[in-house]
């Protein structure tokens, strides 16, 4: 299991040998850990505010690709200091903050193809794969004008539509505000972009180099993206 939050990325190896369910190894990453501090964002966040931006909160992904590949470097070492062969993990699940949104940008395709000398990192950074340098997460609070347009829209017109159709009222943490405020902010940006992950999918993403890695239906649900009855992605 990987679970990715605000302050730190933790790893937890279940082995089920004969059906014996039980904790193997546990790691953690934390982002207050000196050899993170580079980031600037030794809680886990960083707050952006200005005139024109206040209350937003935002994480740099390439502060969780770093946390994620020294996880599994650990992971190796404990497999490799145990006998044990990595090709025998059968599943990997991965859990993160469900409202914070990764843009990932049209080369992200092309990522982590093939063996490289350079880490995740650099290599995200080298190969311009994000077309946005920061996530903004669950704490930001900036997305007001974005969330009065969202209630307004044709297609609900009120807070209770909003909340009939996708099973929650305007919550400014939700990515459907998060997209809208990046696509007013930084169009060029927004253009650029190929691919909007949450951070769970994006945790996925770096584990496969798959940049259509799929959101988990019940992720899709606290976004205001999705018709909680039909399951379907909303078109405007």
């Amino acid at each position: 299991g990987v679970n990715a939050s605000t302050q730190s990325i933790t790893f937890t190896l279940i082995s089920a040998d004969s059906g014996d369910e039980r904790i193997i190894w546990h790691h953690q990453e934390k982002f207050d850990q000196e050899k993170y501090l580079s980031f600037d964002a030794s809680k886990g966040y960083v707050v952006k505010v200005n005139e024109s931006d206040k209350q937003r909160y935002v994480t740099d992904p390439l502060m969780v690709a770093a946390a994620l590949e020294n996880s599994m470097a650990a992971l190796k070492e404990f497999i490799d200091a145990n006998g044990l062969d990595m090709s025998n993990i059968k599943a990997i699940s991965p859990g993160a903050q469900q409202h914070a949104t990764v843009y990932l940008s049209k080369n992200a395709g092309k990522a982590f193809d093939g063996p490289s000398s350079k880490s995740m990192r650099e290599q995200m950074r080298d190969g311009r794969y994000l077309a946005w340098e920061y996530s903004p997460i669950w704490m930001d609070k900036s997305t007001d004008v974005q969330g009065q347009s969202l209630i307004a829209n044709a297609r609900f017109g009120s807070n209770e539509e909003l909340l009939r159709q996708t099973g929650s009222g305007f919550q400014h943490r939700f990515p459907a505000g998060q997209i809208a405020k990046f696509r007013d902010d930084m169009p060029e940006k927004y253009q650029n972009t190929h691919r909007i992950l949450n951070m769970t999918a994006f945790v996925g993403y770096l584990l496969t180099g798959n940049s259509d890695f799929p959101w988990d239906q019940g992720d899709a649900v606290p976004s205001h993206l999705v018709d909680i009855k039909t399951r379907n992605w909303l078109s405007n």
